[in-house]
């Protein structure tokens, strides 16, 4: 419902809480996993020349616990992390 008054317009805005909460909550997941993957991305380097050249295998386990495998196309070089 909108109302004018002499100080200018005031709107009233009602909202189920519960569906918010729930939508920031999923935000929320969304953006850690977003950053999580941005990291890797930045961790996705060659360790001994630096280049972002590189293949990268990723090998899981329990907990969320991951290997990785680096191999880089500018140095040929290998490595396990």
């Amino acid at each position: 419902m909108e109302r004018v008054n002499n100080q200018g317009i005031t709107i009233d805005v009602s909202a189920n809480t519960s569906d918010l909460e729930e939508k920031l909550r999923v935000i929320a997941k969304h953006a850690t996993a977003l950053a999580d993957d941005l990291k890797k991305l930045d961790e996705e380097k060659c360790l001994e020349c630096g280049s972002k050249e590189v293949e990268v295998t990723r090998a899981y386990g329990d907990n969320d616990r991951y290997e990785i495998a680096i191999t880089c196309f500018n140095c040929g070089i290998g490595s396990h992390e």
